[in-house]
C-alpha cells in the first residue's frame, strides 16, 4: 500500500489539523463519479474538457477516467485517451501514461487481427467429425441440415460440377 494513500486514509479517521476539511463539491464530486456509468462520465469529461480543458482538477479528471477505465477494461480507445490526458500532468505520472497507451495500442492491434482473420480460417467440423457424433442415423435425420456443415473444398468441388450440396455429405455421397 502507498503510503499517500495511507496518508489519506489516516487524514479520514482524523489524524489531521483541527478545521481542515474537504470542500463539500469535492467529497459531492466524489461520491457522484463512484456512482456513475463510463458512458456518462465520457460524455461529461468530453464536454467539461472541450470547455476549459486545463480548469478540471488533475486529480478528478484522473479518478474520473480511472472509473471509467476499469468500467471499460476492453475499450481501447478510453484506454488510449486516458493515458493521453494522463501524460499532460507532469513526470510523476508518465510511466503510468505510457503503460497505459502501449496497452491500448496492444489491444487495438489484437483486435485489428481479429477482424482480418477470414471466417473460413475458424474451424467448422469436417465430415469425419461429423461421422463421429454419437446418436441414431434417426436423430441426425431430425436435425436441421445446411449447406454451411460443408468444408469449403466440399462446396468448391460442387460448385465445378454445377450442383450445390443440399443435404448433409453423408447423403450426398450415399445417392452419388
Amino acid at each position: 500500500m502507498s503510503s499517500d494513500f495511507r496518508q489519506i486514509c489516516r487524514w479520514f479517521i482524523g489524524e489531521h489539523e483541527p478545521g481542515v476539511h474537504f470542500d463539500e463539491p469535492v467529497t459531492d464530486f466524489i461520491e457522484i463519479v463512484t456512482f456513475t456509468d463510463a458512458d456518462e462520465i465520457v460524455a461529461v469529461l468530453e464536454e467539461v474538457l472541450a470547455e476549459d480543458w486545463a480548469r478540471m482538477p488533475v486529480w478528478a479528471r484522473n479518478l474520473a477516467f480511472r472509473l471509467a477505465v476499469l468500467q471499460r477494461p476492453h475499450d481501447a480507445d478510453l484506454l488510449h485517451t486516458a493515458g493521453a490526458d494522463l501524460r499532460c500532468w507532469g513526470p510523476t505520472w508518465h510511466h503510468i501514461a505510457d503503460e497505459m497507451m502501449r496497452r491500448a495500442g496492444a489491444m487495438k492491434e489484437e483486435q485489428a487481427q481479429q477482424r482480418q482473420e477470414p471466417n473460413h480460417l475458424q474451424r467448422h467440423p469436417t465430415r469425419q467429425d461429423r461421422r463421429g457424433r454419437e446418436g441414431s442415423q434417426d436423430q441426425r435425420s431430425a436435425q436441421p441440415r445446411f449447406s454451411e456443415d460443408w468444408s469449403a473444398e466440399e462446396v468448391r468441388s460442387s460448385s465445378r460440377s454445377g450442383s450445390m450440396p443440399i443435404g448433409s455429405p453423408e447423403e450426398t455421397s450415399d445417392a452419388g
